[in-house]
């Protein structure tokens, strides 16, 4: 349990989007790279994307298996 389960949609589809205007290109194979990214930009963009996030979930409890699964252990 953990990493990407613990991560909403939006917030993967945000980083996935960053990534993509950095130069990354998602292939079958994993990822490959355009063209070399302006890293301050792309560590700024993730940044807000992370403080967005956190401000989201701030005073929210950790998510636990309960939240993600019934009970006969299916993904809700």
């Amino acid at each position: 349990m953990g990493g990407i389960d613990q991560v909403s949609e939006i917030t993967v589809g945000n980083v996935k989007h960053t990534l993509e205007e950095a130069g990354a290109e998602f292939i079958d194979a994993g990822v490959w790279r355009r063209e070399t990214p302006d890293r301050d930009t792309a560590y700024r963009t993730l940044r807000a994307i992370a403080e967005r996030s956190a401000k989201l979930h701030e005073g929210l409890g950790p998510i636990t298996d309960a939240d993600l699964y019934d009970d006969e252990g299916l993904p809700i």
